[in-house]
Order: C-alpha cells, then structure tokens, then sequence
C-alpha cells in the first residue's frame, strides 16, 4: 500500500527512471565473486571492488567486471583472459554488473561468441570468447 501511494505521483516515464536508477544503485551493493563467468571459466569481482582494487594500485578508476581467476582449458583462458584484465563492455554493452555479461550469454547460447572489451593494465584490447554448450 505505501509504495502505490509513493509511486501514484509517478509518470509512466518517471517509474522507468526510477527503475533503472535503483538497478544501478542495487549492482553496487554485489558483493564477494560473481558466478556470470563460470559458464566461461572464471571468476569475476564486480564493478565497486573492482574500482577500489585498481585505484589501490595506481590503475584508472574504470567500472567493470574483473577476472579474479581464469581456469586453464576454459573458453576464458582459450580467449586470453588472464587474472586483473577489466571486462568493461560484453558486445558494446557497458559490463558494470554481473547480469549484463549473463545475459549477454543467455542471448548468444552455446556455440556463439561475445566481443569484450578488456583493460589490461590500462591497455585496451578486444577479446572473443566462445560460448561453451551446457553440460
């Protein structure tokens, strides 16, 4: 009852904004290692730790999902992916969260590709992965 009677006020428009807004605010709260890149072979930190680990360093202060770990014979570790690189866009699409990478995949299924754009350091690269099938 009390959130129709906060949201009545609201356009259409306005609770799109709101929406997207709060998805924003609630992907900084992930925390620990995102499971979106298992499927691939690794496994990831989200946006805000990975900020907090890259500035620690002397790194840009770049949103995005950063590979913790790749595991050997992986589609991830075939692609090049390595421990530190930053997944900062999954096929054009901005990776500050785990659900836009798992999605991404969702989307191309098993057998297709997704084009990432990496930091490595601050050294921007393009690296394909293939999409394994599920077992």
């Amino acid at each position: 009852a009390n959130e129709d009677r906060l949201l009545s006020s609201l356009t259409h428009d306005e609770r799109a904004t709101l929406a997207w807004l709060l998805s924003k605010l609630l992907v900084s709260f992930e925390s620990g290692t995102a499971q979106a890149g298992l499927p691939l072979g690794m496994r990831l930190e989200p946006a805000h730790l990975a900020r907090s680990r890259r500035t620690a360093v002397g790194l840009s202060d770049t949103p995005g999902l950063l590979v913790a770990e790749t595991i050997e014979g992986t589609p991830a570790a075939s692609a090049g992916l390595a421990r530190g690189d930053l997944i900062v866009a999954v096929d054009g699409a901005e990776s500050r969260s785990e659900a836009v990478l798992a999605q991404a995949i969702d989307q191309v299924g098993p057998g297709g590709q997704l084009r990432l754009s990496v930091l490595r350091g601050n050294d921007h690269h393009q690296v394909t992965v293939t999409i394994p099938a599920r077992p």
